[in-house]
């Protein structure tokens, strides 16, 4: 069985486009929906930060799956899905005493966004010291695993701000299509914006958005096949 509105990659599109092609499950594990994307990943880090009277450390992971518009359409807008998110307290997986993991932290959520989802591109809305030391952490645990592993951070005066405005950049005209439970957190948050809040799941959505608007996706193009010329088939290798 799997979680309503569950998504799996399953290789790459068949056009030969490169895009991820994804496959939404229902609650019986059949395909109700399938897509060709580009995946990209968005994260708040964890860090303490100052919440009335507490310290409170709310991070964010989440998948957003961007979509090209459908073939025929000449400078038609690409759309965004939000395939998952998932609140995060560390960075590194924190376990019991007994060695049962208590909250997976952002490392394994991008363990599992590159093993579920192919998502191996990330961006963080943070600033570059406290980006650096998070990703220390991240690459002692999955450097070796995740060679490919890139997260990119933005950093833009006013993060939250800022993270708000491209989202509501991609939410107005309708580009930008989330779950139920994730808007409602979004909402939320946006109504805590005095100075209290943490936001996680507003910066993390605004830094995959904006990632994507910095670095739009490009197609890969196919190079075609060259001859060899006469003299270099079937010659010895000589090292």
């Amino acid at each position: 069985m799997s979680e309503p509105g569950t998504w799996r990659a399953v290789g790459v599109a068949p056009d030969g486009s490169g895009l991820v092609a994804l496959e939404e499950l229902d609650a019986a594990g059949v395909v109700v929906r399938r897509l060709a994307a580009d995946v990209r990943g968005g994260v708040a880090w964890p860090f303490p930060k100052q919440v009335g009277t507490e310290l409170v450390a709310a991070g964010c992971c989440c998948v957003v799956a961007f979509v090209p518009p459908k073939a025929g359409v000449d400078g038609g807008a690409w759309d965004a899905e939000l395939l998952r998110w998932s609140a995060c307290a560390s960075i590194v997986t924190v376990k019991d005493p007994h060695g049962w993991p208590l909250d997976q932290g952002v490392c394994g959520r991008l363990r599992l966004a590159a093993a579920e989802l192919g998502c191996v591109r990330w961006y963080a809305f943070a600033p570059a010291d406290e980006h650096d030391e998070a990703m220390r952490a991240v690459r002692h645990v999955l450097g070796v695993e995740l060679p490919a592993l890139r997260v990119t951070s933005i950093h833009e005066g006013d993060n939250v701000k800022a993270a708000s405005a491209v989202g509501m950049r991609w939410g107005v005209p309708g580009r930008m299509s989330m779950p139920e439970a994730a808007s409602t957190e979004v909402e939320r948050e946006e109504t805590e914006y005095n100075g209290k809040g943490t936001f996680a799941l507003t910066l993390a959505i605004g830094a995959a958005l904006r990632g994507f608007d910095m670095s739009p996706w490009k197609a890969r193009r196919a190079l075609p096949w060259e001859t060899l010329p006469e003299g270099i088939v079937n010659q010895p290798l000589h090292v």
